[in-house]
């Protein structure tokens, strides 16, 4: 069964500058001290992947299927590890402007098997929720 969370955040800074970082997805350097110890990437551009070894000593496989410059949109998958035990996670992030600020959007798709969506869906929740803090949370220093 299917499960959703979206979170907001707003930064104080210009689409383009947050798109730069948002858009570097082999680059981890932002949630590196915030559940992720450290990171490793392999390719470029759609189909690269990136390669988080989360506190625990986990290692995520994450692969970027959508790179949407135009549309300030990235989509992501993760096809390896599993942070949440879900069957498939796709997660889609876009940036829009305002003449003040920028609003990212962090929208989850998660599959868990239908015993356990229920359970599951708080901690999808959370875990959506704190990648759009922690992400946001670069552009406050």
């Amino acid at each position: 069964m299917l499960a959703t969370a979206s979170a907001k955040a707003i930064i104080s800074q210009p689409r383009s500058v947050v798109w730069e970082k948002l858009s570097d997805f082999g680059n981890l350097d932002w949630a590196v001290g915030f559940g992720i110890q450290e990171f490793t990437s392999e390719g470029s551009g759609v189909g690269m992947y990136r390669y988080p070894i989360l506190s625990n000593g986990e290692k995520v496989t994450e692969k970027l299927i959508r790179l949407e410059p135009k549309e300030f949109l990235i989509e992501y998958q993760i096809i390896g590890g599993n942070l949440i035990e879900s069957l498939n996670y796709v997660a889609r992030v876009w940036i829009e402007d305002d003449e003040e600020c920028s609003h990212i959007h962090w929208l989850c798709e998660a599959e868990f098997p239908d015993d356990k969506v229920e359970s599951k869906k708080s901690e999808l929740n959370l875990m959506v929720q704190g990648m759009a803090q922690i992400f946001s949370s670069q552009f406050q220093k």
